[in-house]
């Protein structure tokens, strides 16, 4: 009686731990005109109330965003970080969901739906009665056991891209692994932190660059010096609300720098980064350590 006891017992627990259903989607995010292709992973983790998003960016394809909900014992409403959300359907089966952040004047909403295999989610962001933000993203569901070629296809590096990496730090004395990748007609630089990943993607024209970064809608042009494949140096200017920046910088040879001038309001604001070669062999290694 005792064994069978214990036997039902085991069953019992067995049964109270829910596993963590996992889907995995695929698609666009359009803003402000652009189209980025996404890939999300959502976890509905029913024994924490969790509910866990992975968001990877073709902007950044090495930085994964992740957000946590604690969903409240009904089912029906969630708190995360930066505000509240509501869900719409059965509990653990929820067909829509929708959040909000209210903070200093700005006021930030996304709605989503879930069809099928297709996830669809509108955020807007909304300061003094105007729309200064609409994102839209499009995405159909796959087999997670893809999730890792997936993700890998976000990035467009060419495959004889030149890597040099570098360890070093910021002005504010913060560590930085920087990832410089270059290609005939194109390098982009991969800074690292404990925050997390930034990138700015140079096109080049001869002399001339166009650059751009991809997760903050900005451009600027500006000049590159050195040989195509062989660049030493750039520099480059752009105007973002009233502050008028250059920036100037390294590129290859054992050393890197790079150089923010701002002035806005008579005032001038400069950052900095300083750092030394290291094997590439040792990025992935040295940007877990940053964490």
């Amino acid at each position: 009686m005792r064994a069978l006891a214990a036997l039902v017992l085991l069953a019992a627990g067995s049964a109270a731990a829910a596993p963590v259903a996992t889907t995995c989607y695929a698609g666009t995010e359009t803003s402000e005109g652009e189209v980025t292709h996404v890939v999300l992973q959502r976890e509905l983790d029913r024994d924490k109330h969790e509910v866990r998003e992975h968001h990877w960016r073709e902007t950044n394809p090495t930085n994964e965003v992740v957000t946590t909900w604690k969903v409240a014992g009904d089912g029906k409403t969630f708190t995360w970080k930066r505000g509240t959300g509501t869900l719409e359907g059965a509990p653990w089966k929820w067909t829509a969901w929708h959040t909000v952040v209210d903070a200093q004047g700005i006021k930030g909403t996304t709605d989503t739906k879930v069809a099928g295999d297709s996830l669809t989610s509108k955020l807007r962001v909304v300061k003094d009665g105007k729309t200064v933000l609409a994102t839209d993203v499009e995405a159909t569901a796959f087999d997670c056991k893809e999730l890792g070629k997936r993700v890998a296809a976000l990035d467009d590096t060419a495959p004889d891209a030149k890597h040099a990496c570098y360890d070093g730090k910021d002005g504010g004395g913060q560590r930085v692994v920087i990832d410089q990748i270059t290609e005939d007609k194109r390098v982009k630089i991969v800074t690292s932190t404990a925050k997390g990943d930034g990138r700015i993607v140079m096109a080049i024209e001869g002399a001339k660059i166009f650059v751009k970064n991809p997760a903050h809608s900005w451009t600027a042009t500006g000049t590159i010096t050195g040989k195509p494949g062989a660049w030493t140096g750039y520099e480059y200017t752009l105007t973002i609300g009233d502050i008028d920046l250059r920036s100037e910088g390294t590129l290859g040879g054992p050393h890197f720098t790079f150089k923010t001038t701002g002035q806005t309001g008579g005032a001038t604001r400069t950052t900095a980064i300083t750092a030394d070669v290291f094997d590439c062999k040792d990025l992935a290694a040295r940007r877990a350590a940053l964490k």
